[in-house]
């Protein structure tokens, strides 16, 4: 077996361990707090639209943090013709990922980038194929 599939296989069963125990955590938070979107660490004082950008401004160009295992903001409202930047800004691998198949990144090591261009209006929802827990939402207005 070469490097490359040691590492993949290897990447592979870190992906499982950390799907299994996100899914556990996950089924519990959502049990205990199915009534808000807010989770269960998150500061109080954490401003309520810190986790949302707004720009329907058609030439916006938004950037993503992926840090803390968190999409930041998680939530984003754009007009057509905007770009979406994720950067991962922790040592730990993420990727982007919409179930609809609309875009996929390659995987992102720490300092990487994926950008996309939102032409039409609709609402994608997106996450991390490593990490199903980290969710976001994009909103293209007309």
């Amino acid at each position: 077996m070469n490097d490359r599939a040691l590492r993949r296989l290897t990447m592979v069963a870190g992906i499982v361990t950390l799907a299994s125990a996100a899914f556990a955590i996950g089924a519990a938070a959502s049990s205990t707090n199915s009534s808000t979107s807010t989770p269960p660490d998150a500061s109080p004082s954490t401003p309520p639209d810190a986790s949302t950008a707004s720009l329907p401004d058609a030439s916006a160009d938004i950037r993503v943090s992926i840090e803390g295992f968190m999409f930041q903001p998680n939530d984003i409202t754009v007009g057509p013709g905007a770009s979406i930047t994720w950067v991962n800004d922790e040592s730990v691998t993420h990727n982007v990922f919409t179930a609809d198949g609309l875009f996929a990144s390659d995987d992102l090591d720490q300092g990487d980038s994926y950008t996309v261009t939102v032409d039409d209006p609709v609402t994608i929802d997106y996450y991390c194929g490593i990490h199903q827990f980290m969710r976001g939402t994009i909103t293209v207005e007309p």
